[in-house]
């Protein structure tokens, strides 16, 4: 066999295990980890971008779904360990910061990474907020701040990554049409509410009475309704 040839072959091994790891490096997986609140094992989605940054994201024994953001095992670099320690953004949502502040439990720095609060926990599945964004989303940007006052941004494609994240979960990958249309029903309820209360003799009584009515998600539109109906008064 000539040099050629044989570094033809070398080539097309090298190039065919390139791939295999990027796929590998992409691709989103059920594993068990160990869950760094309570130190239980439980099941997360978790993936690796191809730059090494890695997400997981499980749900603790207490109900609520956190995440984790981490920088690459190979990099030197720390994040810093108070105030704002990240940045992430789903798609063309807004931003949110993840900052740590002193006794603050749901934002904390461990090691070399970042755990936060990602849903309450609360139904079958989230209707809003950033686990809905990321369950529905194309690309999440990740922007880490370093302890030696730089900061790192990544990718992370979200195409696939709902059919790992809800069954490690336990909950659905697509929000109830039901109670969707429930939930933006009460918010309707609660928003018509609010704008009532800025022709009202005291604007801060109105408000006072509509949060009063809020009660808990469980509490229908038409709840909250008959609720400041009662309490007309404040609002007239």
């Amino acid at each position: 066999m000539s040099l050629r040839i044989i570094f033809a072959v070398a080539m097309i091994a090298t190039l065919v295990s390139s791939l295999a790891f990027s796929a590998e490096a992409e691709g989103w997986a059920n594993v068990e980890i160990q869950d760094p609140t309570n130190a239980e094992v439980v099941t997360a989605a978790i993936v690796t971008n191809d730059q090494g940054f890695s997400i997981a994201i499980f749900r603790s024994k207490d109900g609520k779904v956190r995440w984790t953001l981490g920088l690459p095992k190979s990099s030197f670099d720390s994040i810093k360990t108070s105030e704002r320690v990240a940045v992430f953004r789903v798609d063309d949502h807004d931003a949110t910061d993840l900052n740590v502040s002193p006794g603050d439990e749901d934002t904390r720095v461990l090691g070399r990474s970042v755990l936060a609060l990602l849903w309450h926990g609360s139904g079958p599945t989230p209707t809003r907020g950033i686990l809905r964004n990321v369950l529905d989303g194309r690309t999440l940007t990740v922007r880490f701040y370093l302890d030696n006052g730089g900061s790192a941004d990544t990718n992370f494609d979200l195409a696939g990554a709902a059919d790992s994240i809800a069954p490690a979960l336990g909950i659905s990958a697509q929000a109830d049409p039901e109670l969707l249309a429930r939930e933006l029903d009460r918010n309707d309820a609660i928003l018509k509410a609010l704008t009532a209360c800025e022709t009202a003799p005291s604007l801060a009584l109105c408000q006072k009475t509509v949060r009063s009515c809020l009660g808990d998600t469980d509490t229908t539109g038409e709840m909250v309704r008959a609720c400041i109906a009662d309490h007309r008064s404040p609002i007239q």
